[in-house]
């Protein structure tokens, strides 16, 4: 996920697969321009043909990586 919005902006993900699980998280911001930061995993919920990932903060002028679990 790409914020290039000058504010943070917060949503849930929604993806097309039913993958469920920890997910990996890594994010490269203004927090650390010189390193690509680790950040705790989070919950996958799966559900009929869906995935999601609830109330996910991007930071301003950031990019957000999830590393999705096999299925």
């Amino acid at each position: 996920m790409i914020n290039k919005t000058f504010g943070n902006l917060k949503s849930s993900v929604v993806m097309a697969h039913t993958s469920a699980g920890k997910t990996k998280v890594y994010q490269y911001s203004n927090v650390n321009l010189s390193d690509i930061r680790t950040l705790p995993d989070v919950a996958v919920k799966a559900k009929a043909r869906t995935s999601s990932i609830k109330n996910v903060t991007f930071p301003a002028m950031s990019i957000t990586l999830f590393v999705m679990p096999k299925k």
